[in-house]
């Protein structure tokens, strides 16, 4: 989702009445190609420290939801939360690689792996348990959580093409549930 002015280039917008309104930054690197992890920057093998890809997902909630209060009658500014997703990371493997640092586990709860995709059910459980706290910044607000249901007419007002607002959920980008080995999303098998 990358034509609103002033918003960014969203990787995955997500709207459930369940869980409200989300931006998720898919980060598509496997455990091996993560060098080093703090709250502020992620060390990729390839390309070297970057800022931690949460503030990515935030900053573009944040210009989602100024975007949409400037477009909704009566100066609604909806929360529009925002999480990272590594679809080719297994939870397990995160917490065993960064077993040594308290503050990768503890993040590891508020971000998505490939065992958070395994259905919809887990994928809504996991979002339900990131949404009161945000990743950086203050608290989600109670209301915020009780009005999930508001982004129904919101997301009309993106105007994205469907495909960008359907369900994140198809096997085809999923690796196969396997800790050992298994196939990221471009289909090469990576361990």
């Amino acid at each position: 989702l990358n034509h609103l002015e002033a918003v960014g280039d969203i990787d995955q917008l997500v709207g459930d009445p369940r869980v409200g309104l989300w931006v998720v930054e898919v980060k598509g690197h496997n455990i091996g190609q993560i060098a080093g992890y703090s709250r502020d920057k992620v060390e990729y093998s390839r390309e070297g420290v970057k800022p931690h890809p949460a503030k990515k997902a935030q900053r573009e909630a944040q210009c989602l939801s100024t975007w949409l209060r400037d477009r909704l009658s009566g100066g609604r500014k909806p929360w529009v939360h925002s999480v990272v997703w590594w679809p080719n990371i297994f939870r397990e493997e995160w917490v065993s690689a960064f077993s040594g640092s308290p503050d990768a586990i503890r993040d590891a709860e508020s971000m998505l792996f490939t065992n958070d995709m395994d259905s919809e059910d887990e994928f809504v459980s996991r979002l339900t348990k990131i949404a009161p706290v945000n990743f950086y910044g203050r608290p989600t607000p109670q209301p915020a959580l009780d009005n999930a249901k508001s982004f129904l007419s919101i997301v009309e007002l993106v105007d994205a093409p469907s495909k960008l607002i359907s369900p994140i959920l198809p096997r085809s980008i999923r690796p196969i549930a396997d800790t050992r080995e298994q196939e990221d999303f471009t289909g090469q098998r990576i361990r």
